[in-house]
């Protein structure tokens, strides 16, 4: 393996990742003190939640309409911190981006060499849009670190089915990709199907696929609390409330029922909507 030199620093394996990791996040805390203005995404809803969230307030600290993970890691962070909203939600965004360079320098190593992976880890680090991003405090950081780590579990797969551990990280990667996004879903299910199609190919006899069976399962573990969570504010366990108001569409057409009468939120019903107009 060829080290990586910085002058005395010598660095090889692994160790370059991690150097690059603690590079991104004293580059990005750093602009990230200059930036003061949060996006409107940022301030009406992720900093807002995360205060509740620091603050005991659950009725304002989550919402059907966005997923949890970067309200609640920032939440977090504010009450470990006592720091405000926007900059733990900046503080998040940054870390889900420096923490990129893990799975994309795998990706690189096991698809070239150990030097394109060096210097596709400083690229990433240097990645103006991706910075702008992280610095900003918004969620798109948090998925990109799960679709590549999706696609580091894809690649495992593929190169390496009789193991455990690809189909495992594939089915974190799906989770942290729909608890980011609820947009990401169909991509989160692209990805298992993936692996799915991976594990059985060139079978020439039956095979029941319980490494993706097991991954699924885990996938919907991750899910379950926000799953539980929309069960009792919207009245259907869907990830986010826009396959709420889809399910609610399409269960008045074949007459299948999947409300919760007990819903703290009442979608609005479409089939009467329509048969008023």
């Amino acid at each position: 393996m060829l080290p990586f030199k910085i002058r005395n620093i010598h660095l090889t394996g692994w160790q370059f990742p991690c150097f690059i990791f603690v590079l991104s996040l004293l580059l990005c805390s750093l602009l990230g003190f200059f930036n003061d203005i949060p996006e409107r995404d940022v301030a009406g809803r992720y900093a807002a939640m995360a205060d509740a969230f620091a603050a005991g307030e659950w009725t304002y600290a989550f919402h059907p309409r966005i997923p949890p993970l970067l309200p609640c890691c920032a939440g977090i962070f504010v009450w470990l911190t006592g720091c405000s909203g926007f900059v733990a939600a900046k503080a998040v965004s940054i870390l889900f981006f420096a923490l990129c360079v893990f799975p994309l320098y795998g990706i690189f190593l096991r698809t070239f060499n150990d030097s394109i992976a060096h210097w596709g880890c400083v690229l990433l680090m240097f990645s103006s849009y991706f910075i702008r991003i992280a610095v900003s405090g918004l969620r798109d950081s948090g998925k990109g670190l799960a679709i590549i780590i999706a696609s580091y579990a894809i690649l495992c797969v593929w190169q390496q089915r009789e193991k455990l551990s690809g189909y495992l990280w594939c089915a974190c990667g799906a989770a942290l990709l729909t608890l980011t996004r609820g947009d990401c879903v169909l991509y989160a299910l692209l990805f298992l199907s993936t692996i799915f199609f991976f594990e059985l190919y060139r079978r020439s006899s039956l095979f029941f696929p319980w490494r993706t069976g097991i991954a699924l399962f885990l996938y919907l573990l991750c899910l379950s609390p926000q799953l539980a969570y929309n069960y009792r504010t919207i009245g259907y366990p869907v990830p986010e409330v826009r396959y709420g108001m889809i399910l609610n569409k399409f269960e008045h057409r074949l007459g299948l029922n999947f409300y919760n009468r007990n819903a703290i939120m009442k979608l609005p019903d479409m089939q009467a909507a329509k048969e008023k107009q």
